[in-house]
């Protein structure tokens, strides 16, 4: 049993809890009692224990000597209860020995609790003995109402009901969904709370919830008094100033998410009070009329009239005018926001750095970016710009500089008030640029300019919008000369001067001549001695326009050429040249005109005698003498002598036989005298000044031509020679490219294909793309314009059956679709007729036409053997004939008589007869054999045009007798060619094109061949 004694009833505070210990002797029969003042109590063992509740039970042993005036039960979860705990309270008079109570509330199910009773006296407290029970649980809370029925955040409301809890964390109140968190007192019939204040609902119902157990009451709800706002003073301020804003439940602004905003900027809150908020106009205030606002909670209230901001305005500034970087105060009013990102003092339009501000005045350096005299004051803050209506004055900048002489690169400093931005400033000696070495606003170092060119020079300062000129003058330090080495030499030698005060425009003179500068410092010049001048002469130095002339002579050794003679001549001939330094030790002399080196005879310092090279131009030339480097050129240009011709050893041409030509002035060397006649070149074997041996071509074409002399630019004809006696003529033909086109570029094989019918012949050219008729009895040529079936078709051959030309074999280049085409005269065109046995790129070989047939031996070129007849008057049909015996390249072919005839390369010659169907090997070709040569017949003979034979300036033409199968040689054709085209009409061939050496080497000469006049 616990006592606590001595209630001291008008002093609480002083409550003194004494424990005594009752000690109960019990025997078997009886228990003795000691009387005492207090009463004594026991707690008994709980009854009724269901999911209702439970029921506590009590004895009182001894009433005391008190009169018992307050009693019940205490409990909770954990043993030791005392006035903290869960309780019930009873005050009515006890019947008999014993009390007892049913709880019906704060009992969790299954949970163990401690319960004690006691009783109260006027000056005891006492508590009975613990009993323990296991709860099954008990019924919840019950409210009866609340009071006041409306209230405003923070506000003390008071619930009644009973089964609440004394104890404060077993209770927890609700106002709709949000947990009241602020309870003032707690009985089992009554709780005080206060309006939490996150309610944003206005109306909500109340609820209690005990260990689990919830009540709420509906009866009716609770309603919020709403915030208002009632007034706020003054109604015109600027940034930082204090508002006084009254009106209720306005203290939670400060909570998250609340806020007092003034033209929907926040405003910082100095004090909240539930009737009045202290607040600071917003530096970010951009309006001048804006609507003050609270938002609490989800509630935004907003003032009835609107809060006015005062512009801000300058009133002065000082001073008036002055330089970059001086310091400027600009007075005025509401400034103090300058500092706010976005704000800024502009003067000139260029921001300012701000030294220091506060309301009534800013303090900024004028900046050096300015370009202006008159500049303008703006000040931005937030979206009211503000100016002053006078203007800053930009005074110019002025400066003195020391020392007032120097040489290049020395340092001049600059004193005054200069612009401190590096990159504006430019600084000028007269009108030449100097480099600014260091620069602040009172001082400034420059660097002489090395191209500095006049030796007195303002300085200039210019910096937008100033240029000003000092009023002192620069004088540069005239150049000395102190030595010079070497003494002597000639062009070309470098020359080391030394001294001071040089520069980079100097200009070094040998006397009268100016030397080549290849090195300078400002104490030393390497210069090289000039052409065109000898002797002793005086070395000067200019440097700015100031002139130093060395003391002592510098001796120039250059070649001289004081005359030659004679001032023309002609190969070989002697030539004198006098002059002066001819020779030098460790150098070697030598002469030329105009490039071509001369052969030097006699050699001397004076003296030089040399002979007129062979290789020497026509064009007059100066005589040149070289000393190891070092050049002399004569006053007067050397002529060399035309050549004459004077005779000639005979006025008939015998060819493969010699000519004399006699005259003066030819060239000694026998390759260097050219002799065509005509376009056939005569090959020289001997020749001195006066005399040309020279062997005629072995086949040329009838004609009477002079021969032309051509050497070295000259050009002197013989009288007319003339030849009649040979069975070749040289005729006009027209350009026709044999294997490269008008671009240069070159295909193999591409060679012009020529035939005849009616007396007329055909060219066809695959690379031009053209093709030509040409009429012998006017020698005339006509240009045929028709498709064109052959454009860049290698190996392309032409045959003629029954006066019809038709187009047979062939390489298409670039175009697929071989065919066989005819010619059409009546209408001009090629029509395709036929198409090849195989359709494949690249067939060639032999074609001939007998008995109104074409044969062909098909694609010889690639091996194959196999031969073919082509009947035009049935259907173009092709019959497979007898294989060709023998494969050997591309073979040359003719027909006489009405058998067909093949030559190989290879010197092998094969004849066909159509009407046995068989090949018969003849006698050997016995000269030079070659692919695609030009072969054809006239009368009983066939014809070959072999390769040009080593040694040989011919290719020679070939007979073949078929009755005696003997071959011929009947001499040559008029040049070298290879891969020529021949046709023949009425007894005569016409030969020519192809190309010689390199296929881009296009021959377009065409000769006539008559058998007639052959001896």
């Amino acid at each position: 049993m616990k006592l606590i004694n001595r209630l001291n009833l008008e002093d609480i505070s002083g409550v003194i809890l004494i424990v005594l210990c009752c000690i109960f002797i019990t025997g078997c029969e009886d228990e003795k009692t000691r009387t005492m003042d207090y009463p004594r109590v026991k707690t008994l063992p709980v009854s009724e224990i269901t999911k209702e509740g439970a029921r506590y039970n009590a004895l009182i042993q001894s009433p005391g000597n008190e009169e018992i005036i307050e009693y019940g039960f205490v409990w909770g979860s954990k043993p030791g209860q005392t006035g903290n705990s869960d309780r019930v309270i009873m005050t009515g008079k006890i019947e008999g020995n014993t009390f007892s109570s049913v709880i019906r509330s704060t009992l969790t199910a299954y949970m163990p609790y401690y319960v004690s009773c006691y009783v109260k006296t006027k000056n005891y407290l006492v508590y009975g003995n613990e009993v323990t029970f296991k709860s099954l649980g008990s019924m919840g809370p019950v409210i009866k109402g609340f009071t006041p029925e409306s209230a405003g955040w923070g506000d003390t409301v008071t619930i009644y009901g009973r089964h609440f809890s004394y104890v404060y964390s077993q209770n927890k109140v609700m106002f709709g969904d949000i947990s009241c968190d602020k309870i003032i007192s707690v009985s089992d019939t009554t709780i005080k709370v206060l309006v939490p204040e996150t309610i944003k609902n206005p109306d909500c119902t109340i609820s209690v919830e005990v260990i689990g157990n919830i009540s709420t009451y509906n009866q009716k709800k609770f309603a919020l008094v709403l915030p208002v706002i009632n007034d706020f003073f003054p109604k015109t301020a600027c940034w930082g100033d204090t508002i006084i804003i009254t009106g209720r439940y306005l203290k939670i602004v400060s909570r998250t998410g609340n806020y007092v905003r003034l033209g929907g900027f926040n405003c910082p809150v100095l004090a909240a009070r539930n009737d009045s908020l202290k607040i600071r106009v917003p530096s970010e205030l951009n309006s001048i009329i804006n609507q003050l606002s609270i938002k609490l909670n989800d509630f935004v209230l907003t003032a009835q009239s609107g809060f006015e901001l005062i512009q801000p305005e300058i009133t002065d500034f000082l001073p008036k005018k002055g330089y970059w970087g001086d310091t400027l105060i600009i007075s005025g009013k509401n400034l103090d926001i300058i500092s706010l990102t976005g704000n800024y003092v502009k003067l000139g339009g260029f921001a300012c750095l701000i030294i220091n501000l506060n309301r009534d005045f800013v303090k900024v350096r004028v900046p050096h970016e300015l370009v202006n005299v008159e500049n303008r004051i703006d000040i931005k803050l937030n979206t009211f710009i503000v100016s002053h209506p006078l203007n800053y004055e930009l005074l110019p900048p002025f400066f003195t500089f020391s020392p007032k002489e120097g040489t290049f690169k020395s340092i001049l400093t600059l004193r005054g008030r200069f612009n401190i931005i590096g990159s504006r400033n430019k600084v000028f000696f007269n009108s030449t640029q100097a480099v600014i070495k260091s620069t602040t606003y009172n001082t400034m170092t420059v660097e002489v300019p090395d191209g500095l060119g006049v030796p007195e020079s303002n300085l200039i300062y210019s910096v937008t919008p100033f240029e000003v000129t000092s009023s002192d003058v620069f004088r540069l330090k005239p150049p000395l000369i102190s030595s010079f080495s070497p003494a002597t030499g000639g062009t070309g030698t470098p020359v080391t001067i030394k001294g001071k005060y040089f520069g980079t425009t100097n200009i070094v003179k040998f006397g009268t001549a100016t030397g080549t500068i290849t090195e300078y410092t400002d104490t030393t010049i390497v210069a090289t001695v000039p052409a065109g001048v000898n002797g002793p002469v005086k070395i000067s130095v200019t440097t700015a326009g100031q002139t130093v002339i060395s003391e002592t002579d510098f001796l120039i050794t250059n070649p001289f050429i004081n005359d030659f003679y004679p001032k023309s001549g002609t190969y070989n001939q002697e030539i004198t040249v006098t002059g002066e330094n001819f020779t030098a030790p460790g150098l070697i002399t030598s002469v030329n005109i105009r490039g071509y080196g001369a052969p030097i005879k006699i050699l001397t310092n004076n003296l030089i005698v040399f002979t007129v090279p062979e290789v020497i131009d026509s064009i007059p030339g100066l005589v040149e003498v070289k000393v190891g480097t070092l050049t002399a050129k004569s006053a007067e240009s050397f002529n060399l002598l035309p050549p004459e011709i004077e005779s000639i050893s005979s006025p008939e041409v015998t060819p493969g036989g010699e000519i004399v030509i006699s005259g003066k002035n030819f060239n000694p060397r026998a390759d260097l005298n050219k002799l065509p006649w005509d376009i056939y070149d005569l090959k020289v074997v001997q020749a001195t000044g006066n005399t040309i041996i020279a062997v005629w071509p072995v086949s040329l074409p009838r004609g009477t031509n002079s021969i032309k002399l051509s050497l070295s630019g000259y050009t002197r004809y013989s009288q007319p020679i003339n030849y009649a006696s040979s069975p070749w003529r040289r005729i006009n033909s027209p350009q026709l490219r044999s294997n490269c086109n008008t671009s240069s570029y070159c295909y193999n094989n591409m060679f012009i294909a020529g035939i005849s019918i009616g007396g007329e012949g055909y060219l066809c050219s695959p690379v031009s793309e053209k093709m030509f008729r040409f009429s012998p009895a006017t020698e005339s040529w006509t240009e045929i314009v028709t498709n064109i079936p052959f454009y860049l078709i290698a190996g392309l051959t032409l045959a003629t059956c029954k006066d019809t030309i038709y187009s047979i074999w062939g390489n298409r280049t670039f175009y697929s679709g071989p065919g066989i085409y005819m010619y059409d005269k009546s209408v001009n065109k090629w029509n395709e007729v036929s198409r090849y046995l195989v359709d494949v790129n690249g067939i060639s070989g032999a074609v001939f036409s007998l008995n109104d047939k074409i044969y062909a031996a098909r694609s010889i070129i690639k091996g194959l053997n196999t031969f073919y007849e082509l009947d035009p008057q049935n259907n173009y049909t092709w019959t497979a004939k007898a294989p060709v015996p023998y494969i050997y390249g591309y073979p040359a072919s003719f027909t006489v008589a009405g058998k067909c005839y093949l030559l190989y390369a290879d010197k092998q010659f094969w004849m066909y007869d159509p009407d046995m169907d068989q090949w018969f090997r003849k006698n050997d070709f016995p000269g030079t054999g070659g692919a695609a040569a030009p072969s054809f017949s006239i009368g009983n003979y066939g014809y070959f045009l072999g390769l040009v034979v080593s040694g040989s300036d011919n290719n020679y033409l070939w007979r073949y007798d078929p009755e005696t199968d003997t071959w011929t040689n009947i001499g040559g054709m008029p040049g070298k060619r290879a891969y020529a085209t021949s046709l023949v009409i009425n007894g005569k061939a016409y030969i020519g094109y192809g190309y010689y050496g390199t296929v881009s080497n296009q021959l377009y000469d065409f000769y006539e061949f008559d058998p007639s006049l052959l001896k």
